[in-house]
């Protein structure tokens, strides 16, 4: 009797040990799912899925449609970045040495802004010190949420309204995930792939939600101003200065295109044990090389 007693609490043990997480969420009305497990991360719809490995420091993005893939480290994908930057510049100015001084206005935008994403990836960017205020604060709303207790929060940057979110202690993910390896890795991927401030408030947004705990929805409010940032942002790395009237009517449309909001909601989650190969691109997928994507890059942004 005590070695059956002790084979089933050693069975329960392993298997809270080695159980993953699986997570099905609906994105404004489209569902994603999510896995989770001894630090890899695994993120697919139906176009697109993305792995993470946080010991590895390993990124991988696959088209569903195209079947092809690119990732590695997240240290060799910034040093390809740059090579293919520096190829980009070089093109770039060759093309300038040959235009008038009014065509070579699209181009200097272009050129400004991929020097910028550059500096960035090297660490040559200065940092704003002006970074946007982030707060969470606890309301006494409450809500069961794919059968777990949740509290709602307000998430103020800058003095307004960001979003609403629910948080829940209920869920220790934090067994199958290293945060503080999360959040480095997070921040990494940021300066990888992202440009502009809006990428500092992201993460200390959610480094400030995993001190809480698990989210399990959020309603992400109309800001129209970060809308209307981003198209003057558009229109400047294309190298054009806007008139203040055309300035106007681009932020009386992004107060129209702004009033709906983007509510993000887990609907399912289940603690089970995942193979291994659902963290591996599959083997009929292609791999692109930098070169293959610096050639699409070329073509869709300047050529």
């Amino acid at each position: 009797m005590k070695r059956i007693l002790f084979l089933i609490v050693f069975v329960f043990i392993v298997s809270n040990v080695f159980a993953g997480f699986i997570i099905t969420e609906e994105i404004d009305g489209s569902k994603e799912t999510i896995y989770i497990q001894k630090n890899k991360f695994k993120t697919f719809d139906e176009s697109q899925i993305t792995i993470f490995d946080l010991d590895k420091q390993e990124i991988y993005i696959a088209d569903i449609t195209e079947k092809v893939y690119y990732g590695g480290t997240i240290k060799d994908i910034q040093k390809s970045l740059i090579i293919a930057y520096d190829t980009i510049i070089k093109n770039i100015e060759n093309t300038m040495e040959e235009l008038s001084a009014d065509e070579k206005q699209y181009f200097e935008g272009s050129l400004k802004s991929i020097k910028e994403l550059k500096e960035n990836l090297k660490g040559e960017k200065n940092k704003d010190n002006n970074i946007s205020k982030v707060e969470i604060l606890p309301t006494d709303e409450s809500e069961k949420i794919a059968g777990f207790n949740a509290k709602k929060y307000n998430i103020i940057i800058d003095d307004i309204l960001d979003s609403e979110i629910y948080i829940t202690k209920e869920i220790n993910i934090q067994k199958e995930l290293d945060f503080k390896k999360l959040l480095k890795f997070q921040q990494e991927v940021s300066n990888t792939f992202d440009f502009g401030e809006d990428k500092f408030i992201e993460f200390v947004k959610l480094k400030k939600i995993y001190e809480l705990g698990f989210p399990l929805k959020e309603t992400l409010k109309a800001n129209y101003l970060k809308e209307y940032k981003s198209k003057l942002q558009m229109f400047e790395m294309a190298g054009v200065e806007l008139e203040e009237d055309m300035k106007f009517k681009l932020k009386e449309e992004a107060k129209h295109y702004a009033k709906d909001e983007i509510v993000t909601n887990v609907i399912k989650i289940e603690e089970k044990k995942i193979s291994s190969s659902e963290f591996i691109i599959p083997k009929d997928y292609k791999k692109l090389e930098m070169d293959e994507i610096l050639e699409s890059l070329t073509n869709n942004l300047v050529f």
